[in-house]
């Protein structure tokens, strides 16, 4: 509990952030915390009480009823909470390194149960549609 702002991550993106912090080269405490901070700020612009993380910085996203990989802008993957299936997508500028001061964002997507990002909810620079998609 940070703030009163509950962050937990799935079992998936636990497991997962050793390779996602070794593919930015960084160590995997670093990155945990950098994608706690992204976390925490997204719940409170939005908010919301609760975040889950469900993949911190990583380069591919998932189309929902496919389940298909597909290469995508560098990005971390939440799940807000309550209020249904809000699911964020928070962009990042990988050009600098990844710091203690966390992930520098130029945009988050935030979409209701998968549908297109809502542009009232979404911020910045993020893509709007999955035909967008952009290799990282």
């Amino acid at each position: 509990m940070i703030n009163g702002r509950s962050i937990t991550w799935t079992r998936g993106a636990a497991a997962s952030l050793p390779a996602d912090a070794n593919k930015w080269a960084v160590d995997p405490a670093l990155m945990k915390g950098a994608t706690e901070h992204a976390a925490h700020a997204t719940a409170t612009r939005l908010g919301k009480p609760k975040v889950v993380i469900m993949g911190s910085l990583h380069g591919t996203t998932t189309i929902g009823g496919t389940r298909q990989k597909i290469p995508h802008r560098p990005h971390c993957t939440f799940r807000m909470e309550p209020g249904g299936h809000i699911k964020v997508h928070v962009y990042v500028d990988v050009s600098k390194a990844i710091s203690v001061d966390g992930l520098k964002v130029v945009g988050e997507s935030v979409s209701i149960r998968d549908r297109e990002p809502d542009s009232k909810l979404s911020i910045g620079d993020y893509w709007r549609t999955y035909n967008d998609s952009a290799p990282a």
